[in-house]
């Protein structure tokens, strides 16, 4: 389902555009526009590599034995420096009249982003895999490999709520419980199982919703070309 789910990557240019657009409106209001970065390069964001990574609990090695259950920095991206606006420029963004939700409109019009039926795939998927014999079998091996290190979990998704992720920072024994996770996900081969079954589920979705699905992407690619265009007007 990742290419038809809204990823960061699909939507890097969306906040670039929304700045050209409302700065153009504040200065047909009389007001100075919002200074910051609105260059081509700007709008442009790394790869995701956690787009799929969390969703049966954290998978990648390094970051789990470095952050257990935490989400490791790269997770954030390279944040976008927040705009620093006076007063006026305040008043003249907010509200429903204002220069923010006007750009917004000129920009997406009465359309979104988001494709709530690949969403609804998404998460069908998902909880039905829970009930699939493959992974409940596999799901019954890993909690017994945890058992055998000295953790009685049901599942990876009970190991991962139990963990105190309001801490700055994991304790040593979430690293320690996190890094058995990561053993037995290996030795029982869960993640690879788990994520065929889903596979499987979500084809049979795509098959039955095909329409509407390419009807977004291509509703989305051409918000996305026409803030490229913006863009490139207003770089």
């Amino acid at each position: 389902m990742q290419k038809y789910l809204l990823t960061p990557g699909k939507t890097a240019g969306i906040r670039t555009a929304t700045i050209v657009l409302a700065n153009d409106c504040l200065r047909q209001r009389n007001v100075a526009p919002i200074k910051t970065a609105t260059s081509k390069e700007s709008h442009h964001t790394d790869p995701d590599p956690y787009e799929v990574g969390r969703r049966y609990g954290p998978i990648v090695r390094a970051d789990i034995l470095a952050y257990g259950y935490h989400l490791p920095p790269e997770w954030f991206g390279k944040a976008a420096p927040t705009p620093r606006m006076s007063a006026r420029q305040e008043a003249a963004m907010d509200g429903p009249s204002g220069c923010l939700a006007a750009s917004q409109k000129e920009l997406l019009g009465s359309h979104t982003l988001d494709s709530p039926v690949a969403r609804q795939i998404s998460s069908k998927s998902f909880v039905e895999s829970l009930e699939d014999p493959e992974v409940k079998a596999a799901t019954a091996d890993w909690s017994a490999c945890m058992t055998k290190r000295g953790y009685s979990y049901k599942s990876p998704l009970q190991a991962l709520s139990k963990a105190d992720l309001k801490m700055p920072k994991a304790s040593a024994q979430e690293l320690r419980i996190a890094a058995a996770d990561y053993s037995c996900k290996v030795s029982t081969d869960l993640i690879s199982t788990w994520q065929n079954v889903e596979i499987r589920i979500q084809k049979a979705e795509i098959a039955k919703h095909l329409r509407q699905l390419k009807e977004a992407d291509a509703q989305r690619a051409a918000i996305m070309a026409k803030a490229e265009r913006i863009i490139d007007q207003g770089a």
